[in-house]
Order: structure tokens, then C-alpha cells, then sequence
């Protein structure tokens, strides 16, 4: 068989790969600002060339780029995994296929605008919809260079995805008009425009968010009242996945205990011949991991058996933030929602994957995770799926 189109094979592991860097290397994001180049090259060439069946094309390109940095999914579930890399890579390409569809009733420039537009939305949408899977939006290529993009306090990651986006259709248009002749056609002033707004493009939000990033860290600097917090994370080393079927709940807060003991102790042990000086646990804050226990009941947080042994190891002058699956107790003739269910008569019961804040003789503070992983966490539309399960079992939270 043939092999049609090899040039479209290195462009899909092309853009895939500049699409990756920035979710997989530090400080790589840039290249997401030309990552859509080959793809958007390539769909050029299929135009030329008339190829049918293009979809596939794109579709390997965003398969690609999802299973190259979403694989870690499959740690959890390897069916899961994998059913989220082809999905996600679908709807992506569902919306290139509208964009080549809006091809045929819009020209020039305007389908690109529409392409830019759906995408950009499309993400946005995902940050509410009942199964979120927000990893690959565009702005969080740069998640590990925050210097760069300063300007997400207002516009959010989408506004960093609508600024790949820009880019990379800069790139894009020039080298479109390059290879078909439009360039030499331009004079001089059109040339150096073109050129100097694709260059603003990349450097001026870059700019402007490292002055205002140089801003903010004399800022602090300056300001003794953001000196910032001394932490310490507690890493018990048991695997989360049987961790409460080979430890009970006792033996669990006992190793976390320990670790919280031997910090103070080796504090203290550093600080020897200080006497002048205070307490060196005095302001630290012991940051345990999620789901650490299952024994707080809404209202009555002080009665945690986790809570009362932790805060007590770490002493008065020093506070714990941990993990826990929380219960909340309703009394109500009816279901108080789709998710409550039955634990008595006239008594139901909500859990909640929660964190806890506790110490330094205040009123213990818990917040409730907002943002549930679909499957494990939550069941999506739960007027409609909460009664199938109930069938099998309640096995999702």
C-alpha cells in the first residue's frame, strides 16, 4: 500500500511535538506560539492538493499532542486514560473540521477568525461543563514561566490561548504570503507593518509582564508584611491507591504524627544556643496530603480524632492544612439533592473531598473541592446517572 502524503506525517509529529514542549518542559512554552503552524501548513496543502479524508490527519496530530501529555491518566485508570486521550483529541479535531467546513462560505482571513473564536470558546465552556478537562488549554503551556504572563490575572489562560493563537496565525499568514507570491506585491511600509506587528505579537505582552512581574518582586521585597510563611510538606510515602487497606486510620495519623515530631525536633536540635531567640516551629504550617483521613463530620470539626492528634503534635504555635473526606449529615423527609443519599430514616448524607486548615488556637476552616475528577469523584449529571449509581453500589462519591 502506498504511502500517500509523508510530508503530513512529519508535520502532524511536528506540531504535536511544539504543541507538547510547553506541558512537558520547563520553561518551553514559547513554542506553543508556533505549534499550530504545521498543522495550519498542512491543511493548506491539503486544500492545494484536494486530499480527502484530511480529518484523519488532524486528528492523529491532536491524539498526539494529548497522549504525550496526558498519559499520566492512565496511572489511575488505564481504560480511562486512554478513552480521555481519544475523546479530548476528538473534540479538538471536531473543531478543525468546522473551521475547514466554514471555508466554504468564508474567505480571505475570516475563517481563521472563526477557527480562533470556536477554539478559544470551546476552552472557556470547559471550565464549567459537567465533564471538565481543562490540562490542555492553550495558556497553561506556560504554567511553569509565570514571569511571561503576568497578564493572566485579567484575562485568565484563555486570554494566554487567544494570544497563541495570534501568533500563530501571524506566522502563519507570512509565510502563506511568502511562498504564493503576496509579499513581493507589498511595498516597503506594508512589509515593515507586517513585520513589526507579528514581532509585537510574540514581545509585547512578553514585555509587559516581566516589568510588571519586576514590579511585584520589589514590591515584596520592600514590603516586610510579605516576607511569606515557613512550610514544611509531610510525605508519609504510603501509596494512596491501599493505603486504608493496609493501614488503619490510627496507624495512618501515627506516621504523620511522627514526621510532624521529628521536624520540631530537628528544629529545635539546629537552634540550640539560641535561647534568645523563639520557638523556631513558631509560624510554620505542616502541609499534609489529600485524603489523609475520612473521620470529619461537617459541624462538628473539633471532634476529628486526625484533626485533635495532629494540631496536638504540632503544637500550639505552629498549624496543620490537610486532606480529608468530609460528611455532611442532613435531616430531610426527602433527598436534599441528587448526590444525598440515605443513611437513616429522615436522615441523608453528603461527602465531600475537603481540606482542612487547623492550629494556632483558631476555629478550624474547611473547603470543599469544587472541581471533581469525573469517574472517580463524581458522576457527571446526576438527575440522570446518580440512580444508576445507586445500582451499582454507590461506587463513585
Amino acid at each position: 500500500m502506498k504511502f500517500k502524503n509523508p510530508d503530513f506525517f512529519l508535520l502532524s509529529i511536528f506540531s504535536a511535538a511544539l504543541l507538547s514542549a510547553g506541558f512537558l518542559l520547563p520553561h518551553c512554552g514559547g513554542f506553543a506560539l508556533i505549534g499550530f503552524v504545521p498543522l495550519l501548513w498542512m491543511d493548506k496543502l491539503a486544500a492545494e492538493r484536494g486530499c480527502r479524508h484530511f480529518w484523519r490527519w488532524h486528528y492523529f496530530t491532536f491524539v498526539l499532542w494529548n497522549a504525550a501529555t496526558t498519559f499520566w491518566v492512565c496511572n489511575a485508570t488505564v481504560a480511562g486514560g486512554i478513552a480521555a486521550i481519544l475523546i479530548n483529541a476528538m473534540e479538538m479535531s471536531v473543531i478543525w473540521g468546522i473551521f475547514r467546513l466554514s471555508k466554504k462560505h468564508f474567505t480571505h482571513s475570516l475563517p481563521y477568525i472563526f477557527l480562533v473564536c470556536i477554539w478559544t470558546a470551546w476552552e472557556r465552556a470547559y471550565f464549567s461543563a459537567e465533564i471538565s478537562w481543562p490540562w490542555l488549554t492553550l495558556g497553561n503551556a506556560f504554567a511553569t514561566t509565570t514571569s511571561c504572563v503576568q497578564w493572566y490575572e485579567i484575562t485568565g489562560t484563555v486570554g494566554g490561548s487567544l494570544w497563541i493563537w495570534c501568533c500563530n496565525l501571524a506566522v502563519f499568514g507570512l509565510m502563506s504570503a511568502l511562498r504564493d507570491g503576496r509579499w513581493n506585491s507589498l511595498n516597503v511600509k506594508a512589509r515593515t507593518a507586517a513585520i513589526a506587528v507579528t514581532a509585537l505579537l510574540f514581545a509585547g505582552p512578553v514585555t509587559a509582564s516581566l516589568v510588571r512581574y519586576a514590579s511585584l518582586e520589589k514590591t515584596i521585597r520592600e514590603n516586610k508584611a510579605c516576607d511569606g510563611i515557613e512550610a514544611c510538606a509531610l510525605q508519609p510515602n504510603l501509596d494512596p491507591y491501599h493505603k486504608f487497606e493496609k493501614y488503619s486510620q490510627a496507624q495512618q495519623d501515627s506516621i504523620l504524627c511522627g514526621l510532624i515530631l521529628s521536624d520540631r525536633a530537628a528544629r529545635q536540635g539546629t537552634d540550640q544556643g539560641k535561647a534568645a531567640e523563639p520557638d523556631s516551629t513558631a509560624g510554620i504550617l505542616y502541609v499534609a496530603p489529600e485524603t489523609v483521613t475520612s473521620d470529619v463530620v461537617i459541624g462538628n470539626l473539633e471532634g476529628s480524632n486526625t484533626l485533635r492528634r495532629l494540631t496536638g503534635a504540632a503544637g500550639p504555635d505552629a498549624c496543620v492544612l490537610f486532606g480529608a473526606s468530609s460528611w455532611e449529615f442532613i435531616e430531610s423527609p426527602t433527598a436534599p439533592s441528587y448526590t444525598a443519599r440515605r443513611f437513616g430514616k429522615g436522615v441523608w448524607y453528603e461527602d465531600h473531598n475537603s481540606a482542612l486548615m487547623a492550629g494556632l488556637g483558631r476555629r478550624s476552616e474547611i473547603y470543599h473541592k469544587s472541581r471533581l475528577v469525573i469517574g472517580t469523584e463524581k458522576m457527571p449529571w446526576p438527575r440522570v446517572f446518580s440512580k444508576i449509581d445507586d445500582m451499582l453500589g454507590g461506587v463513585i462519591a
